[in-house]
């Protein structure tokens, strides 16, 4: 099977998707501000230790202290103001802080220096895309930007040198709509996924965990008795979740409420097929088996934001500002060469991040396509109106 991983930049934001014979298996998100913190290396500041939670927490300089959980010996041994090299194992999400490990003794760090202060220096957005992405075996690399092959290729060339010389430039207005995965990124954000039988998958997060129920809907199967038809439906359902875990970047815990079944073999295949299904997820997922109300529970190991935390308002299925944001300057920097302005309509919070944080992604995006940006403020419209006049 043929694994090819795209990469499209855009001002702002780069995203990726890796293919796998055609199918999109897995996508990536990563921007120039909010990046994900997962293996930057810090010396932090114990700033209090907890036995009863058996953690402590570590000022790193970031607008909450880390989490750092502790085995029982190093409880006794660990101090409040001591300075201490860590590496974040999980971003912060909602109300929870980062998580982070104490760095082990071969993982030398300075002892000269400010404290707290980030050891390792920010890498750029392709770099940390292919970094995230590095047990992930390519037969190519495709991306959309000159200066992102450059980036890529030397990234490359230090970690996986026989992928470096697979990566090559094919630069088109849209990337994805080009190898057919256009609606990659919206499909993975949906609430409901269709099965091939007339079944639906539908998505629901919640504070404590993914649920994910599974509905007959409009599913039919001429000549097929009711229990084989409801097994049938299960193992396409075992197979799309988990397609959809992995695409969705999704973890913590997960609830799967399959149709019932009263067959305990029936039930065994379901399991067996979903062990099946995430044999290629390179996050480690864990089956827990079925409750005794009937649903099967999962955990897949956190550490990135998921796509919907990162493109999402919290607990909302609607595009943050800055998802709509990046949104239209992607649209910006492929725009056709012609005479007159572009004019960027859009609600009031989007114009306050173009106009403030992302004004410098907003002029690259207009020297990309060599053409005057008006942006003009909606302030009555709903955060997510976007319209753009002039290409």
């Amino acid at each position: 099977m043929s694994v090819t991983l795209l990469i499209a930049w855009a001002p702002g934001e780069t995203r990726g998707i890796v293919t796998e014979s055609g199918r999109a298996i897995e996508l990536r998100i990563e921007r120039d501000q909010a990046a994900s913190l997962v293996g930057a290396r810090f010396v932090g500041r114990v700033a209090r230790v907890v036995p009863a939670l058996g953690a402590a927490f570590v000022d790193l300089g970031l607008s909450a202290p880390a989490f750092l959980p502790l085995r029982a010996r190093a409880r006794h041994h660990l101090t409040e103001g001591a300075a201490i090299g860590v590496v974040v194992t999980k971003d912060a999400r909602d109300t929870k802080p980062p998580e982070v490990r104490r760095l082990g003794d071969a993982e030398v760090f300075p002892d000269q220096g400010p404290v707290p202060r980030r050891l390792d220096v920010p890498a750029a957005a392709v770099v940390r895309l292919l970094a995230s992405l590095a047990t992930v075996p390519f037969d190519a690399v495709v991306v959309n930007d000159a200066d992102t092959l450059l980036a890529a290729r030397r990234f490359l060339r230090e970690t996986r040198p026989d992928v470096a010389e697979r990566v090559s430039l094919e630069q088109s207005r849209d990337l994805f709509d080009v190898h057919g995965m256009g609606d990659a990124f919206a499909s993975a954000l949906s609430t409901r996924v269709p099965l091939a039988n007339g079944a639906m998958l539908t998505f629901e997060h919640t504070a404590a965990a993914l649920m994910i129920d599974v509905d007959l809907a409009q599913a039919a199967e001429a000549g097929v008795a009711a229990d084989r038809a409801i097994l049938n439906t299960n193992l396409a359902a075992a197979d799309a979740v988990g397609r959809e875990l992995r695409m969705r970047g999704v973890g913590g815990a997960i609830v799967v409420d399959f149709i019932s079944m009263r067959d305990k073999a029936d039930r065994q295949r379901v399991w067996d097929r979903l062990a099946l299904a995430i044999a290629g997820d390179p996050t480690p997922v864990e089956l827990h088996g079925w409750t005794r109300l009937g649903h099967f529970e999962i955990t897949r190991q956190r550490g990135r934001l998921s796509l919907a935390e990162i493109m999402l308002e919290p607990g909302e299925m609607v595009a943050t500002p800055t998802t709509v944001a990046l949104t239209a300057l992607a649209r910006i920097s492929v725009a056709a060469t012609q005479p007159g302005p572009i004019t960027l309509r859009v609600a009031a919070k989007v114009a306050d991040l173009l106009e403030g944080t992302l004004r410098d992604a907003l002029e690259v995006a207009i020297r990309r396509c060599g053409r005057r940006v008006v942006v003009e403020r909606l302030p009555d419209q709903d955060r997510t109106t976007l319209a753009i006049d002039g290409i």
